[in-house]
């Protein structure tokens, strides 16, 4: 059973915001803007990553979880390096190029 003013309400349009609304809504689509466009060129413009510290490696490679930073200094590092000095993997790979950084040479397999 139909309810009473039912149809009317249905097909009544949308009332357009007043000037107050009007306004709220422009100044929040202009922040949500500049927000994105902040975030955006912070993004593009920081993408450089900086080499690590004397002593340290920093690898990304592929892992069971997706990609992964392994992040290591001193004799974590040393460690790390003499395990990968004999494997040929692309973790191994990646790892030598560091090690060699890290001793002033490159490090053969």
């Amino acid at each position: 059973m139909p309810l009473e003013g039912h149809w009317e309400r249905q097909q009544t349009p949308l009332r357009l915001p007043t000037t107050r609304g009007g306004w709220a809504l422009l100044a929040t689509a202009v922040v949500l803007i500049v927000a994105t466009v902040a975030l955006l060129a912070y993004a593009v413009l920081d993408a450089s990553s900086k080499p690590p510290a004397a002593g340290c490696i920093e690898v990304t490679s592929g892992s069971s979880t997706g990609g992964a930073t392994i992040h290591a200094c001193g004799r974590d590092a040393e460690r790390l390096c003499r395990g990968s000095a004999h494997q040929d993997t692309p973790l191994a790979r990646a790892l030598r190029s560091q090690c060699g950084r890290l001793r002033g040479r490159h490090a053969g397999p």
